[in-house]
């Protein structure tokens, strides 16, 4: 039976939610944005039919709470219920909930969602399935002793995984026993916070796995898909920030092997809607089932890039009754498409989340090929209460080498200050050799990336800079200097000095002027160059040369160039610096809440040692010891909310 479907209540926020309404919109179907106190004037709200205040910022306080999602849907009319991806889209008791009210809800049955939910739950019914499995233990007692028994008999390394995990929460990777029940506890302490259960799950580390995926559909009347593969290898704490479409250097049998599998797991659970069933591959021929995500991905985009399906089209057609409008013979994989997660986070410092208002942002030309999936627009504001992905850029090229070159070109293109963002972090990845030669585990990053600018990156952004200040009172019609944070005396016959903090890095630079030209002093470095200002932008010819954007804000300026943004602020001298001697300092990196505390008053500690668990936009980050010593004080409980930069522990 088919039924209507003329209303949509979103029970999420941010991107996603912005991407479903666009379907919605193209399908005549009408939206209900719901949307807490911090996003009160979200892209998201602005862009629905229809939107209801569901309560207070903290997710469990707002985008959790089921029986008030379902209250909205009822006062607003709504026939349906899309959940997106995360808060309650893998929740059986939200389906039952939709259900019970006379809701339709847009994905899978309770019972699918309950069955691979739990990672347990679905290897135990893959293994009667027949589909392979890697080893490890996923039974029920879950006494310490038993996990730290079976994770020996399994050997180490192992992963520690939440049974009703996802988005890399709740994971642990354990090297040797010593480790273990310190991060068992930890994994525990994340999955009871993010998931409200710390049942754990054990597997076999494969030393360089890719992630490989299957995206895969199925009606109410028996009819499944398969959309083929996806690589998703490239990830950061094990969430993935790259994805790509198909996966690359997949031999035709495995890859086919492979979906087939994917199928035969939906068919054993009578699976509705979209899924996706990842794989471990060893690339020698093995893969192993890993988990179902029963719910639409992140990196849905890429899949419709090389297909032309529209996946939340497909996702309400299947929940309104519609058999499938294609079959499998008739969908083919034409081109390749990338994505690149653009979350704000800083790389320069262990990719602590970053948050704050959007001051300026500045993107590329978009256009079938080149696509911005964005939850966020200038003046919004990044919130310590959700995840720090704001938008997700996508590309389609002809080929891999195609899709590359124009990712990288996108990236170079994209703007943003206000917050940090790892825009620079993702195009270093898209131009490493590794990357171009398919060099691809899910340890690429700890194998081939660094994460802090170079010397002679920081030596060009200063010259930049520091001639930026010397030449914009000079080209007030090219432009706008009214938010530097400098003072300025006309001098420019004699040697300028600026002492400069560019990423984090301290520089002193003696800048002389003679003409057009520069000599510039950077450490031990000298620099010569020329420079003008060309439709606003500071354009160096020499040493260094190049094209660097300028934007101020507040206290500092961004210099851009191509992908790379570069802080800059002026060092005051004047200004009070002290730190006690012996005193050393511990602070919180990001706003959170305080979790856990390792160190009482009047403990010893050596560098290194775990002091404070903060948990901040769902994960739990660790402040370690950067001294040897005593603890002075404790300064804050666990359960206090604390902010960025508050001192926490005194050594």
């Amino acid at each position: 039976m088919i039924k209507s479907i003329n209303r949509v209540l979103i029970a999420n926020r941010g991107e996603i939610a912005c991407r479903i309404i666009r379907t919605l919109n193209k399908m005549g179907i009408e939206s209900v944005a719901v949307y807490s106190d911090a996003d009160r004037h979200a892209l998201h709200v602005e862009m629905a039919t229809h939107a209801v205040h569901v309560g207070a910022s903290p997710a469990i306080e707002s985008y959790l709470k089921v029986e008030t999602i379902i209250a909205a849907a009822k006062a607003t009319g709504a026939d349906a219920i899309h959940p997106g991806y995360g808060f309650l889209s893998e929740n059986p008791l939200f389906a039952e909930a939709c259900e019970q009210a006379g809701i339709i809800f847009i994905g899978p049955p309770p019972a699918a969602i309950r069955d691979m939910g739990s990672k347990s739950a679905a290897k135990r019914i893959m293994e009667k399935s027949g589909v392979p499995l890697i080893p490890g233990y996923h039974g029920d007692d879950q006494r310490d002793e038993i996990l730290r028994h079976e994770s020996t008999k399994i050997g180490f390394p192992v992963i520690l995984k939440a049974a009703l995990g996802g988005g890399g929460k709740g994971m642990r990777t354990v090297y040797k026993l010593e480790e273990f029940d310190h991060a068992l506890a930890s994994c525990r302490r994340e999955a009871l916070s993010a998931f409200n259960d710390d049942t754990i799950l054990i597997e076999k580390y494969i030393e360089q796995p890719r992630h490989v995926e299957i995206q895969v559909f199925f009606d109410k009347h028996g009819n499944g898909i398969h959309l083929f593969d996806r690589d998703c290898s490239i990830q950061r704490r094990h969430q993935k920030i790259i994805e790509e479409a198909p996966a690359p250097n997949i031999p035709d049998e495995i890859r086919y092997k492979m979906a087939q599998d994917a199928v035969l797991a939906a068919r054993a659970i009578h699976y509705v809607g979209a899924g996706t069933v990842e794989f471990l591959y060893d690339g020698n021929g093995q893969y192993y089932f890993m988990e179902m995500n029963t719910r639409l991905q992140v990196e849905h985009p890429v899949t419709e890039m090389v297909t032309g399906l529209d996946l939340v089209q497909l996702q309400v057609d299947i929940a309104s009754g519609k058999p499938l409008a294609v079959a499998q013979s008739d969908i083919r994989c034409t081109g390749h498409s990338l994505e690149a997660r653009l979350c704000a986070e800083d790389c320069n410092n262990g990719f602590m989340p970053s948050t704050g208002p959007i001051h300026f942002a500045e993107c590329p030309d978009l256009d079938a090929t080149i696509r911005l999936d964005s939850g966020m627009k200038q003046s919004d504001e990044i919130s310590v209460f959700y995840d720090p992905m704001f938008a997700k850029l996508i590309v389609w090229g002809r080929d891999r080498s195609e899709a590359v070159r124009k990712m990288r070109l996108a990236l170079s293109q994209l703007r943003i200050t206000g917050v940090e963002t790892n825009i620079a972090y993702l195009n270093g990845i898209f131009c490493s050799t590794a990357f171009d030669t398919v060099d691809l585990s899910t340890h690429f990053l700890a194998s081939h990336q660094h994460t802090k600018t170079d010397d002679l990156e920081l030596h060009r952004s200063a010259v930049a800079a520091a001639i930026y200040m010397t030449l914009s009172k000079h080209e007030p019609a090219n432009t706008d200097t009214r938010s530097l944070p400098f003072g300025w005396r006309l001098n420019s016959n004699h040697t300028q000095r600026f002492d400069l903090d560019v990423n984090g890095s301290s520089l002193a630079l003696a800048v002389r002027r003679s003409g057009d030209g520069f000599s510039v002093d950077v450490d031990e470095a000298n620099y010569r160059c020329t420079a003008r200002f060309i439709d606003g932008a500071l354009v160096l010819s020499g040493d260094p040369s190049g094209k660097w954007s300028v934007h101020g804000q507040n206290n500092a300026f961004f210099l851009f160039e191509g992908a790379n943004r570069y802080t800059v602020k002026v060092i005051e001298h004047d200004a009070a610096e002290f730190e006690h001697s012996g005193n050393k300092k511990h602070a919180a990196p990001m706003p959170g809440l305080v979790t856990k505390l390792y160190v009482n008053a009047g403990d010893a500690v050596q560098p290194g040692d775990p002091l404070v668990a903060i948990e901040a936009m769902k994960m739990e980050h660790i402040i370690y010891a950067n001294c040897a010593g005593t603890v002075d004080a404790v300064l804050h409980q666990v359960g206090d909310s604390v902010q960025a930069g508050v001192e926490v522990v005194r050594i």
